[in-house]
């Protein structure tokens, strides 16, 4: 038995090409439900908004599911009113892993 356990995870999620700019999006996972959520970063209106795109339950989603679901620069503001969740069956993985809205 480990004496001690993971409670809460908190990643910034950086481009490859630079060092710690810009934040492209953010993983977070909370110990209740091991649940690992993928959010987008968006700037506009003067302020940031992180949005949901993706969750893993049980296991951290590789590069490759993030690279898919993340873009390669910070998306606008004007986005905001869209949804941003992944489809059904696509990088999120099985049915039984939902978004956070579920």
């Amino acid at each position: 038995m480990e004496s001690f356990a993971k409670i809460y995870h908190f990643r910034l999620l950086y481009s490859g090409t630079t060092f710690m700019y810009p934040i492209l999006g953010a993983l977070r996972m909370a110990r209740q439900d091991g649940r690992r959520v993928l959010y987008r970063r968006l700037e506009g209106g003067g302020g940031e908004q992180y949005l949901p795109v993706g969750c893993w339950v049980g296991r951290e989603p590789t590069p490759r599911e993030m690279s898919e679901l993340l873009p390669s620069t910070v998306g606008s503001g004007e986005a905001r009113g869209e949804s941003a969740a992944a489809p059904p069956g696509s990088a999120t993985g099985s049915a039984d892993e939902r978004m956070p809205w579920d």
